[in-house]
């Protein structure tokens, strides 16, 4: 696959130089069977994306209900469950 830059040199070459697939070729170091390819596409069309599975797709549906806390966060939802932040601290704090 080309970049779009790459695909409009090629057919710059090709309709204002007037240069063939071989030419055009040996100019930008490339196959000639990729400059033929792309002489004949209408337009540029970008690599299209393979969609991959993740390594940690399996574990999404566990957790997919919980929101990451940062420490702050957390100290705020500690009061509601019936443990002061403060405690956590300073335990924490002795570590």
């Amino acid at each position: 696959m080309i970049e779009y830059a790459t695909y409009c040199r090629i057919h710059e070459l090709s309709d204002r130089d007037k240069l063939l697939a071989p030419q055009i070729a040996a100019e930008l170091s490339l196959d000639e069977r990729t400059v033929r390819f792309w002489l004949d596409e209408e337009s540029y069309r970008p690599r299209q994306g393979i969609k991959r599975e993740s390594n940690l797709d399996g574990y999404g549906h566990k957790n997919s209900d919980r929101r990451f806390l940062s420490c702050g966060r957390i100290g705020k939802h500690l009061p509601a469950i019936g443990c002061p932040s403060r405690s956590v601290v300073s335990e924490l704090d002795d570590v």
